[in-house]
C-alpha cells in the first residue's frame, strides 16, 4: 500500500465519502521517447477495489481525493512544482481499478533515479513505467 486518499462525495461522478487505498502507480504514457524528452504523460493510480467498488462510479473530479493524492506525492519527495502538474485526465480515460491523471514535465523529470539521488531524498515510491 502506498497510502490512503479520501473522497468527499462531492465529485461529479460519485456522492460517496470513502477512504481509498492506493496500491501502485504506473506511468502508462509519455509524450516523448524517454523521460528526458517527454513534456506530459499519464499516471495511473491503482486502488484496492475493496476500498472503492462502486458499480462503475468514478473518483474523477473529487477535490478531496486529488488534494490527498498530491499530498501523498509530496510525502514521497516530489516537489511542489512537480505535484502541481498532476491533475485528473479526461473522464473517458478513467478506469474501474485506477484513477487516470495527467502529469507534466516537472513530475516526469522527477521520476528519474538521478534526480532522487542528487536531491538526497530518502523516501521512495514504486512507480512502474509500462508504455506501449
Amino acid at each position: 500500500m502506498l497510502g490512503i486518499c479520501r473522497t468527499s462525495g462531492e465529485g461529479l461522478w460519485s456522492e460517496v465519502c470513502q477512504h481509498v487505498m492506493i496500491t501502485k502507480l504506473v506511468v502508462s504514457y509519455l509524450s516523448g521517447e524517454t523521460i528526458e524528452t517527454s513534456k506530459h504523460g499519464e499516471l495511473r493510480a491503482y486502488f484496492d477495489i475493496d476500498t472503492w467498488n462502486r458499480d462503475g462510479t468514478l473518483i474523477y473530479t473529487d477535490l478531496l481525493w486529488i488534494k490527498d493524492f498530491r499530498n501523498l506525492l509530496r510525502t514521497y519527495g516530489f516537489s511542489e512544482e512537480a505535484v502541481n502538474t498532476v491533475d485528473y485526465s479526461e473522464s473517458g480515460m478513467q478506469g474501474t481499478q485506477f484513477v487516470s491523471l495527467d502529469i507534466g514535465q516537472a513530475f516526469i523529470r522527477e521520476l528519474s533515479p538521478l534526480y532522487n539521488f542528487t536531491q538526497n531524498t530518502l523516501k521512495t515510491v514504486e512507480i512502474a513505467i509500462e508504455l506501449g
